[in-house]
């Protein structure tokens, strides 16, 4: 898929660029197992791995839930937030998430301060809803919202970034998700 913007912020990624194609990556799947998907923008590639048939329904329903869900009202979470949360604290099954000390995260401050900018246009329920960033982080479904709508895209790219350091070759460094011709390296 031909993107005209970034998928890279520096060395991070532009999250809400990679998003908006979770759905129809997830859709493909149903209809073509373990196909992948090639995010192709001025920064660079991301190589999206495919899934089984039963994985990508799997989330996909979870997707849809959510929305349905935020029919009703506004769901206590924003992208932004999430995946700067994500990228400090990434989501760990046995321990508890976030960790108390994430309120006082400058890199999550930092990411609510630059949504808030958008916020009055873009989501004036959950901004009125959630006037700020402690309300957001402590509002009843924070975590649920944060886990089924964002750490599952989060994690499946992290952990194909991290996989794909053994086998990245010439021409496209999967594990950073840039082109060679855009960073001007040799992937390692």
């Amino acid at each position: 898929m031909l993107l005209t913007s970034q998928i890279h912020q520096g060395e991070h990624f532009h999250w809400s660029q990679i998003l908006r194609h979770w759905p129809a990556h997830l859709a493909l799947q149903c209809l073509y197992p373990n196909s992948p998907s090639h995010l192709v923008s001025p920064s660079g590639v991301l190589d999206i791995p495919g899934m089984s048939r039963e994985q990508a329904a799997r989330r996909l329903d979870a997707l849809m839930s959510c929305w349905l869900t935020a029919m009703q009202g506004a769901t206590p979470c924003h992208p932004d937030i999430a995946f700067a949360l994500l990228e400090e604290y990434p989501v760990a099954e046995d321990t508890a998430w976030p960790p108390a000390d994430a309120q006082t995260s400058a890199t999550l401050r930092k990411a609510w301060e630059q949504a808030w900018e958008k916020l009055p246009e873009r989501s004036p329920l959950l901004l009125r809803e959630f006037p700020s960033l402690e309300e957001l982080i402590g509002a009843k479904g924070f975590v649920e919202a944060c886990r089924e709508l964002y750490a599952d895209l989060h994690g499946w790219i992290s952990s194909a970034r991290k996989g794909s350091h053994k086998d990245s070759h010439k021409g496209s460094d999967k594990a950073s998700g840039k082109s060679n011709a855009t960073t001007g390296k040799e992937s390692s």
